[in-house]
């Protein structure tokens, strides 16, 4: 992106890139979540998370439609966890 910007003719001292990241020691593969299923009656599905902006930009959507598909096909095997806010949050 900061590439194509300069390219744009916005000198490099005015770019910065900022990569998306997270809080590594709270969001890794092998913490236990027994505790948050236990709560939420998750069982055993499979997780698909979404935690960012809900704008218009985010193409949030695409998680719905992705969601209508897949749990009418296996819904006790899959669930959806959309966390965010922005002016899609509604839909």
């Amino acid at each position: 992106m900061v590439e194509g910007i300069q390219r744009a003719g916005v000198p490099a001292e005015r770019t910065e890139c900022i990569p998306n990241a997270c809080d590594l020691e709270l969001f890794r593969p092998g913490t236990d979540g027994s505790r948050v299923r236990a709560k939420f009656g998750l069982g055993d599905r499979l997780v698909l998370s979404y935690c960012g902006a809900l704008g218009p930009a985010n193409g949030v959507s695409y998680i719905l439609f992705a969601a209508v598909i897949v749990l009418r096909k296996i819904p006790s095997v899959v669930v959806f966890l959309i966390l965010g806010v922005g002016k899609e949050r509604p839909k």
